[in-house]
């Protein structure tokens, strides 16, 4: 359980150096993004052209 801890405090320290738009737009304006939903933004994306979705 701590191991993964650590690697997940690793994965998201740079974010921290984003500015908080930068961060909305690549997290789509939550804080963890569900990588499922994650999945399905990059879809409708690809389907609509739109590369930021809200």
């Amino acid at each position: 359980m701590q191991v993964q801890n650590q690697t997940q405090q690793i994965a998201e320290e740079p974010l921290l150096s984003l500015s908080e738009d930068e961060l909305a737009s690549i997290t789509g304006g939550c804080p963890r993004p569900n990588p499922l939903d994650e999945a399905r933004r990059q879809l409708l994306r690809r389907r609509t052209g739109l590369w930021r979705y809200p």
